[in-house]
């Protein structure tokens, strides 16, 4: 498995409205990727935004951020955030459960 993650900071005021557009039009965008198996979106204090992208394929998180890119440029998102975000992909080395754990 491997994850995608995209990390940045956004001004307090614009987190919620980050979050609806997120949630509204990108969100459907990466289920729609082969290989998708799950999506987190984590906030972070009152400015921090934190994405985790799970998939069966490396090839397939990378391309989640390069969606993200493209989504973040057309939606014109990019300009919300106090520096470019920050996006990662790669190995999940550790994955434990709670089905694992027996319990």
């Amino acid at each position: 498995m491997y994850a995608a993650l995209r990390r940045g900071m956004l001004s307090a005021d614009t987190v919620d409205v980050f979050v609806k557009q997120a949630t509204d039009t990108f969100a459907s965008t990466l289920t729609a990727l082969p290989g998708f198996v799950d999506y987190y979106l984590v906030r972070v204090g009152t400015e921090g935004v934190v994405s985790i992208s799970l998939f069966e394929t490396q090839e397939s998180a990378e391309a989640s951020n390069a969606a993200f890119a493209y989504w973040a440029s057309k939606h014109q998102i990019l300009s919300q955030f106090q520096e470019p975000p920050e996006l990662i992909a790669g190995e999940v080395v550790f994955h434990p459960t709670k089905e694992e754990r027996g319990s």
